[in-house]
């Protein structure tokens, strides 16, 4: 693919390539390249509706640097017991990251 002189914003219509990486459909994107078929100019609006749609929250609980402690009380505050392994014994720390993450991933 060829260079334009200025980048232009763009949401990919449907998977594609461009500078090196895939790009996933609906992925808002800025390149130089040369306009593709599979790329959809948009305005800055536009391009910072979809970049606030597709990036996590920065109200996004960071799980990672919880306590173990949080973590527990996390699981017990969300009504569903993942903090307790088969027979009663406590899971370790990245059981029950492990677990909080499956069972809070988004179903998009």
């Amino acid at each position: 693919m060829g260079k334009t002189k200025t980048p232009v914003r763009y949401i990919a219509k449907q998977r594609g390539y461009v500078d090196g990486k895939i790009i996933e459909e609906g992925e808002p994107f800025v390149t130089d390249a040369a306009k593709g078929s599979w790329m959809e100019p948009v305005d800055m609006a536009e391009y910072e509706a979809a970049v606030a749609a597709t990036d996590p929250s920065p109200d996004d609980p960071n799980y990672d640097a919880m306590s173990l402690t949080a973590l527990q009380a996390l699981a017990a505050t969300d009504d569903y017991r993942i903090d307790i392994a088969p027979g009663g014994k406590p899971l370790s720390k990245s059981a029950l990251l492990a677990a909080i993450k499956a069972k809070r991933k988004p179903t998009a």
